[in-house]
């Protein structure tokens, strides 16, 4: 009898192996044959060979929260060996862009422009800062930068955009470098740049040293004005600019005699210094090398511990995390407390309320 019953349950065993295997095999062809499940919009699909596969996420989840349109391409146009300025035609030929020095915006698209394992494409999303004066009428500009794969994918495709093209931007930018730096408080601000990330000091200098006029109609003499009070426009308060920006060849620079100009329009208030890691010709008078602890020495000194002076870093991850231990992707409000690494805080520069990282 216990010799049967254990025959019995035997066979019951294999039976259910049998049935559960069986299972196993219609489920595994159910799926096979259902339909493919659809995209998530937010989602950024992860290439393993990218470092940046995490910050993309993040900025294409904080970009799906947000309103876009569709601006059309006015013009495309070279800037240095890989860098492009885009130029998007404003729903309104008399509308501003309404942001302030440093603000962001962001560009989203679904680019087929990968390798094949991308089959549905592949959601792009990419933060920029506008480049031209606050009060442009009509169109936006932005600088792309073209990085080899698999970085740099949302600068490529801008890259590849014509004119009459339609690219989906952003309808309201985010405050960054205005909601951390109040100007009349400041002695210096610092802009520490890499590639695009330029633009952060170019739009700041033109914010500091040729502000837009008001748009208030001028009140007409009585003649009792205080000769004094013409220039308060030039005499107010205004922070010192120091940029100091890195780019690997001389072709890789942009705005070099604008800002060249800027600079000798404005002595003593904006001062520029550049270096170059590769190529760098003989008569080069400046920084040679990526941006180090020496380097910065000289061109700040005492800045980098003066309490009423601010930093600002705007790069690449790796640029970002070697001045400051920590990557353009993390957010500010999530590491209050944590003091400054890398370079900077080598420096004594570690207070994180007077670094603002883009």
């Amino acid at each position: 009898m216990l010799a049967r019953r254990a025959a019995l349950a035997a066979a019951a065993a294999t039976a259910a192996a049998a049935t559960a295997a069986l299972a196993t095999t219609a489920a595994t062809a159910a799926h096979a044959h259902a339909e493919p499940e659809a995209e998530d919009p937010t989602r950024v699909s992860e290439d393993p060979r990218s470092s940046n596969a995490n910050a993309a996420q993040k900025v294409a989840e904080a970009a799906a929260l947000e309103t876009f349109e569709k601006l059309e391409v006015l013009r495309n146009k070279p800037l240095g060996a890989n860098a492009r300025i885009i130029r998007f035609k404003l729903p309104d030929r008399q509308q501003s862009f309404a942001y302030s020095f440093g603000d962001i915006i962001n560009v989203r698209a679904l680019s087929f422009d990968v390798d094949e394992s991308y089959a549905f494409g592949k959601r792009l999303s990419r933060a920029y800062i506008p480049l031209h004066p606050l009060d442009r009428k009509g169109h936006m500009d932005i600088i792309v930068k073209t990085y080899p794969y698999p970085d740099g994918d949302t600068g490529r495709f801008l890259a590849t955009r014509r004119q009459g093209d339609l690219v989906e931007v952003s309808a309201a930018p985010q405050p960054r470098l205005h909601a951390h730096i109040d100007l009349a408080a400041c002695s210096t601000v610092a802009v520490l740049s890499a590639g695009s990330g330029l633009t952060a000091g170019i739009q700041l200098a033109r914010a500091v040293l040729e502000p837009a006029p008001s748009p208030a109609a001028p009140s007409a003499p009585t003649g009792n004005e205080d000769p004094s009070d013409a220039d308060d426009h030039v005499t107010a308060h205004q922070p010192r600019i120091k940029l100091i920006s890195s780019d690997k060849t001389p072709d890789d620079m942009f705005y070099a005699r604008e800002l060249q100009q800027l600079a000798e329009k404005h002595p003593g208030q904006l001062t520029v210094f550049r270096t170059l890691t590769r190529d760098v010709p003989r008569d080069w008078t400046q920084g040679v090398g990526r941006v180090s602890a020496d380097m910065l020495a000289d061109q700040l000194g005492a800045v980098l511990l003066d309490p009423h002076a601010k930093v600002v870093v705007c790069g690449p991850p790796d640029f970002v995390h070697s001045l400051t231990g920590r990557r353009s992707s993390d957010n500010d409000a999530q590491l209050p407390h944590q003091n400054i690494a890398g370079i900077l805080g080598d420096l004594g520069c570690t207070d994180p309320a007077r670094v603002i990282i883009l």
